[in-house]
């Protein structure tokens, strides 16, 4: 493939004797939990994102560093979105990576984006434009 015609998919991450799927997950963690920050600064939920990473970090012998921390608010996806991405990243969590503690770090704070964000319907619905 022409090297200029490649789309810009963001910085490579480079772990090495770590498995795929434990890069892929602490990617998609750290892109949901920048997610959360910037659609519903909720900080307990931020800081349970938080903890599971950290637990992965340190159980797969990865550095926060090797991750980066930059995404870009393209790259941020809204609430809905963001339930649905932790809830597979919790699935993971248990069948893939077998660490219920992580599992249930993101259990709670699946539970309050969907509370929060149930209430932000009741508080402020969607409008529908008419033409």
């Amino acid at each position: 493939m022409d090297e200029r015609a490649r789309p810009d998919l963001g910085p490579s991450i480079v772990a090495n004797n770590v498995p795929d799927d434990i890069v892929s997950i602490t990617n998609l963690l750290l892109m949901a939990q920048a997610s959360a920050k910037a659609h519903c600064p909720d900080r307990v939920c931020l800081s349970l994102i938080e903890q599971c990473v950290a637990r992965l970090l340190d159980r797969y012998g990865l550095s926060r560093a090797q991750f980066g921390d930059g995404f870009r608010a393209k790259e941020f996806i809204e609430i809905p979105a963001l339930v649905r991405v932790l809830g597979y990243a919790r699935s993971e969590a248990i069948h893939s990576l077998n660490d219920s503690d992580c599992a249930d770090l993101l259990g709670e704070c699946i539970e309050r984006l969907t509370k929060t964000h149930e209430m932000s319907q009741v508080l402020y619905p969607p409008t529908v434009a008419l033409n």
